[in-house]
C-alpha cells in the first residue's frame, strides 16, 4: 500500500496522484483523484464486469430541477437504483410476456456525487453495468421503450418530479476529453478484453476525480452495487 498524502478536507481520505492503478491507465489530467475510490471502484467495476460475460458500462449524469431549491436528501439515490432495478425487471418481463427473446441481465451500478463549481449544487455522476445482450444502447431522448426512458422514469420517483420535465435531467455522457461515448462494451472471451477493460476504467475513473467533491455535509459521495460507501 502506498503511503499517499490526506485529502486536505478529509483526512479520512487519500489523493491519488498516479497515471496508472493496476496497471491501467486513470483519468489523472484533471488531477488528483481519491485513493479509497479508486480502489473501491476498481474492485466494484470488477466485479460487475465478471458476473456477465459480456456487459455494457453505461455513464450518465443525474441532475436536479432548477425550481427545486435545496431538497436535496440522501435517501433520493436509494431511491433511484432501488426504482431502476424493478423498471428493469419489469421491462424484461413484458418482453417475455409478448413472445420477445429476453436475456437476463443483473443490475450492477457505481455512482458519486459531486457539486457545480459556479451553482454548487448537487449531481450525480452514475456507472449503470448490464448484461449487453439485454441493453446494448441507451436509447433515444424522449423515445420509449428504451433504457434512457426506464432512467430517466427511475429518477423523476426518486425526486418525485415529473417523468416529462425529468427526461431533460438525465445527461448522457458525451464529453469527446473525458467520455467520448456513453457505453462501453466488454467481453471477456474477446482477445481485445484487457483493452475493453482498460478503456471502461479509464472512462469510470472521471468520477474518482477529488475536484468538486464536498465533505463535511453529513452525506455520502461515493457508493456502488458491493455497498461500498464513502
Amino acid at each position: 500500500m502506498f503511503d499517499y498524502p490526506k485529502h486536505p478536507s478529509n483526512r479520512n481520505l487519500s489523493l491519488y496522484l498516479y497515471s496508472k492503478y493496476q496497471s491501467f491507465p486513470v483519468m489523472s489530467e484533471r488531477g488528483a483523484l481519491i485513493a479509497e475510490y479508486v480502489e473501491e471502484g476498481f474492485r466494484s467495476f470488477l466485479w460487475a464486469i465478471n458476473r456477465q460475460v459480456r456487459t455494457a458500462m453505461f455513464r450518465f449524469d443525474l441532475r436536479f430541477p432548477q425550481d427545486y431549491g435545496n431538497a436535496f436528501n440522501e435517501g433520493m439515490i436509494n431511491s433511484f437504483t432501488r426504482g431502476l432495478k424493478e423498471f428493469i425487471e419489469q421491462d424484461q418481463l413484458e418482453k417475455l410476456r409478448s413472445g420477445k427473446r429476453v436475456h437476463k441481465t443483473e443490475v450492477n451500478y457505481l455512482w458519486v456525487k459531486e457539486y457545480g463549481r459556479a451553482s454548487g449544487r448537487p449531481h450525480y455522476h452514475f456507472a449503470l453495468f448490464l448484461n449487453k445482450d439485454a441493453y446494448m444502447t441507451l436509447g433515444r431522448f424522449g423515445g420509449r421503450d428504451n433504457l434512457y426512458e426506464l432512467i430517466a422514469k427511475a429518477w423523476a420517483d426518486a425526486i418525485g418530479y415529473p417523468y416529462y420535465p425529468a427526461q431533460r435531467l438525465v445527461h448522457a455522457c458525451s464529453n469527446p476529453k473525458y467520455c467520448q461515448k456513453p457505453v462501453e462494451y466488454i467481453d471477456l472471451n474477446n482477445t481485445s478484453a484487457d483493452e475493453q477493460i482498460g478503456d471502461a476504467f479509464y472512462r469510470l475513473s472521471y468520477l474518482f476525480k477529488a475536484e468538486t467533491k464536498k465533505f463535511g455535509r453529513g452525506c455520502r459521495n461515493f457508493g456502488s452495487s458491493l455497498g461500498q460507501t464513502a
